[in-house]
């Protein structure tokens, strides 16, 4: 994360690097940068546009998901799953997930 100042204001941000990469400090282009909206945590924007991307490349790119399809995802509850659920309802496929529930008694 770092402050873009651009025409006098500062915001948080967080960016997708080109090849990869896990940095406190980088210097990118201003578009690859997203800022970071409010009530979203430093860490929870860190991974995002990494899972996002991740979602595109594979469910749309790769296999062409579309309208009216039927879209099963295994594990929705971590960050991959959440995130294709919404791109997916948003483009029109059928969403299923399945989930598991672990109960730890003491």
């Amino acid at each position: 994360m770092k402050l873009l100042a651009q025409a006098s204001c500062l915001k948080l941000v967080c960016a997708l690097l080109a090849g990869g990469g896990y940095v406190e400090k980088v210097a990118v282009s201003t578009r690859q940068v997203l800022s970071i909206p409010p009530g979203v945590s430093l860490m929870d924007a860190a991974s995002f546009p990494e899972v996002a991307c991740t979602v595109w490349s594979t469910v749309f790119m790769m296999s062409c998901l579309s309208k009216r399809e039927t879209f099963l995802i295994h594990g929705d509850s971590n960050k991959i799953g959440t995130i294709a659920i919404q791109i997916a309802k948003y483009r029109g496929a059928r969403v299923f997930v399945t989930t598991g529930l672990v109960l730890n008694r003491l």
